[in-house]
């Protein structure tokens, strides 16, 4: 056999040897996660593929059941939304009473910043219609976001390059409130020092109870408090 044909026999090899590593990092797998509480039973279907050194999941589907009997209460088909498929390790799915109404609701993750912003899909409980209905008004309003199920307060946080703040929300009615607002900003007309503001809800209307400057010694402690 001569030189050329055995180039061409390695050339051959070696492309089939991609198409096979390109098959593998590519093809889709699918898997099931479940979440539950003593009423129901969640199973979030999702596929996952490489791309490039990264695995992404796609959350195809929400099944929600009866843990009692398994006994199908709602299937929501969800659209795409890729994803990191590490993310699924940080309060991917959380299912806990987010409206103060007694029963159970869940979020699902859709987005983790460098910065440790979390924004989640929200769906609510409607007791009249016995269905999870999603909340665009919850995922348009909260960042990272903690419900303080004995205040009945809902508290959002988040953070953008040198600035922090938090805001916290009473439900009424079914929907958010803004009661309080607090931020942390670079003083405009000093190198080194910050504002915190905060500001509250006051015969309706956001108005400034608080303002205090802070050196950058104090910042820390002061984004601490943010959220506490």
């Amino acid at each position: 056999m001569g030189w050329q044909s055995v180039k061409h026999v390695i050339m051959r090899i070696v492309i089939a040897v991609l198409a096979i590593l390109v098959s593998v990092g590519t093809a889709a797998q699918n898997k099931t996660l479940t979440f539950s509480d003593s009423l129901m039973t969640y199973n979030v279907a999702l596929d996952s593929s490489m791309s490039g050194r990264y695995s992404q999941c796609n959350v195809k589907s929400i099944t929600v059941s009866k843990t009692a009997d398994n006994a199908l209460v709602q299937s929501l088909e969800l659209a795409d939304n890729i994803i990191s498929c590490e993310w699924l390790r940080h309060e991917f799915f959380v299912v806990e009473d987010m409206n103060f109404d007694g029963k159970n609701d869940f979020r699902m993750l859709l987005s983790l910043s460098p910065g440790g912003n979390k924004s989640y899909a929200y769906w609510l409980y409607n007791s009249s219609t016995k269905a999870f209905e999603q909340s665009h008004a919850y995922e348009d309003s909260l960042v990272t976001v903690r419900f303080d199920q004995d205040k009945k307060l809902v508290k959002s946080y988040w953070s953008g390059g040198t600035e922090y703040g938090s805001e916290t929300y009473k439900v009424s009615k079914g929907k958010l409130q803004l009661v309080e607002r607090e931020m942390i900003a670079p003083e405009e007309s000093a190198t080194g020092y910050y504002i915190r503001s905060v500001y509250k809800l006051t015969g309706g209307v956001m108005k400034r109870a608080e303002k205090e400057r802070i050196s950058e010694e104090q910042l820390q402690q002061a984004i601490h408090g943010i959220y506490d």
